[in-house]
């Protein structure tokens, strides 16, 4: 199995990582430390092949950001 996880290097999303590793579950790890931005929907195409699923942990809580901006990195 393979797992994309956004957010992977949040707190939360390190631990994800962690656990699926464990049960040798393959993990794309996504976010920006990592190079890797989720609204770059063209890489996100790109590393979600053969990917089973994805658990969406990016977030964005600076109030100072646009709504838009907000919206689809939360949401969208």
């Amino acid at each position: 199995m393979k797992i994309l996880v956004t957010g992977a290097s949040g707190m939360i999303g390190k631990e994800v990582c962690r656990l699926l590793l464990e049960k040798k579950i393959e993990v794309i790890e996504y976010s920006l430390q990592k190079e890797k931005d989720i609204l770059d929907l063209e890489q996100l195409k790109k590393n979600l092949k053969g990917c089973q699923a994805v658990i969406h942990l990016a977030a964005i809580i600076d109030e100072e950001k646009s709504e838009e901006k907000i919206r689809r990195i939360n949401v969208d």
